[in-house]
């Protein structure tokens, strides 16, 4: 996980640079997390985490070909979908 979040802050940190994303935006991120990882959080199929970003229902950004998508999205997604079950 080390390697992968200082892969994506050298992108991040570049992406900046290009004007692509905010800094103030960057700052408040702390971990990202690609596919596979986000689909055994969410105990979902990677397929359907990819689905979910590429539509807007998982707020997630896409470097070359890879999804990422940030911890407070994932925690804010696996809260939402709790409550509903909850509601059942």
């Amino acid at each position: 996980m080390t390697n992968f979040n200082t892969y994506i802050n050298i992108i991040i940190k570049f992406m900046v640079l290009l004007g692509t994303i905010n800094y103030y935006e960057v700052k408040m991120i702390d971990n990202y997390y690609n596919v596979e990882e986000a689909s055994k959080i969410l105990r979902v199929k990677r397929l359907t985490v990819r689905r979910w970003c590429k539509s807007g229902l998982l707020e997630a950004r896409k470097i070359g070909k890879q999804w990422l998508i940030r911890e407070d999205e994932l925690n804010l997604y696996n809260n939402d979908n709790m409550s509903r079950r909850d509601k059942k």
